[in-house]
């Protein structure tokens, strides 16, 4: 038996703040079932303290025998889940796709699941429906993240000055406080485009990347794979839900108008509206200091 006596708390770590990075940790809970005492002094009650000493003491030399078989367990229920036929039949029994780190810490727990005795399998169906809605999140967080540093990777055909190379990656050309105006001319599908809010000292600017999904889709995603059967719909839904994304209606009257910056037949159902302020303010500075 194990008694949490206090809950841990990482809020203060700034990367686990974010859902994509707790769900790399098991989360442990009580349930307290209405109109029952509470579990913990019923058991007090029932076999007194001492009782709790001598399993504290015992417990690791106890579980130490059963180690190998643990590992086994583990090993076997690793190599099952592996297997994208056992994780397509989870996710059509939850009713969504099991991130392979979240379901990775369920292993871990149904390992010991298996060795008193119980049903592994049932118990990781189990967990995972209970933790559907955190999946879920964790799901988006992690995908619209990815995509737009899959954007930011990409590379366009630019020489710049001094330069060898003919093309260039989207997030070199931003970093160039001249050169990010020239997006736009680049046939890539981006645009960048920045308003200013206050005046004098308080005046702050505010730095959108424009991303028109089909034309990204057809220029610097087409010779990626894993964009192969994607849509444009869709990832501007993915885009859309990134914590950076700006509200459209927003912007257009920040800029007086959103249309020179889209290209022929991309409409507002076609953008994401990136902030990448804090971004390129960052780059700024630095680029400040070497000089």
């Amino acid at each position: 038996m194990y008694t949490l006596k206090c809950q841990v708390w990482a809020c203060s770590i700034q990367y686990l703040r974010d859902e994509a990075d707790i769900s790399r940790f098991m989360q442990l809970q009580t349930v307290r079932v209405e109109d029952k005492a509470n579990p913990l002094q019923s058991i007090l009650d029932i076999y007194g303290e001492d009782a709790f000493v001598r399993h504290r003491r015992t417990l690791t030399t106890g579980i130490y025998s059963k180690v190998p078989r643990l590992l086994q367990y583990l090993h076997e229920l690793r190599q099952y889940y592996n297997d994208a036929s056992a994780k397509d039949a989870l996710a059509l029994r939850v009713g969504h796709a099991v991130p392979t780190r979240f379901l990775d810490g369920v292993i871990i727990t149904a390992a010991l699941i298996k060795l008193v005795g119980r049903d592994p399998h049932d118990y990781i169906y189990r967990v995972v429906a209970k933790k559907i809605g955190l999946i879920t999140r964790i799901s988006h967080a992690t995908h619209s993240e990815d995509l737009l540093d899959q954007v930011l990777s990409s590379r366009v055909d630019y020489k710049r000055p001094g330069s060898e190379v003919r093309n260039t990656a989207v997030r070199t050309i931003l970093s160039d406080p001249l050169d990010r105006f020239k997006l736009q001319e680049l046939d890539c599908g981006l645009a960048y485009a920045e308003y200013q809010d206050g005046a004098g000292n308080q005046a702050r600017y505010t730095r959108v990347l424009i991303v028109m999904w089909p034309d990204v889709l057809a220029n610097l995603f087409a010779r990626n794979q894993k964009f192969s059967r994607e849509t444009s719909d869709r990832l501007k839904r993915m885009g859309d839900s990134n914590k950076s994304s700006l509200k459209y209606n927003t912007v257009r009257k920040k800029l007086s108008g959103l249309s020179s910056y889209l290209r022929a037949g991309i409409t507002a159902n076609d953008i994401t509206l990136y902030d990448i302020t804090d971004m390129l303010n960052t780059w700024d500075r630095r680029l400040t200091d070497e000089h």
